[in-house]
């Protein structure tokens, strides 16, 4: 799993899509091409930072099968949840 962090407009959704399409597919020791997932897909809401780092520490760095779900802005409510790429263990 890669995270990215910096500020906005600092180039981070750049540089995920740029890893996904160079990842060499099902490489045996870095796993398979991964999801790039947005903190902005997963934030409950304009108040919802602290929720949104108890879901990525819980259900994608903790869990055996990592899921993440989207946040709908619009209708203010989380949508069905997404499986993310297995890691390697």
């Amino acid at each position: 799993m890669v995270l990215l962090d910096g500020r906005s407009g600092s180039g981070k959704t750049a540089l995920a899509a740029a890893l996904a399409r160079a990842w060499p597919g099902d490489h045996p020791e870095l796993g398979p091409t991964p999801t790039v997932v947005h903190l902005d897909d997963i934030y409950p809401g304009w108040r919802g930072l602290e929720a949104a780092s108890t879901q990525v520490h819980d259900e994608l760095l903790g869990a055996q099968r990592p899921r993440w779900q989207r946040w709908d802005w619009l209708n203010e409510r989380g949508r069905n949840g997404h499986p993310s790429t297995p890691r390697n263990r």
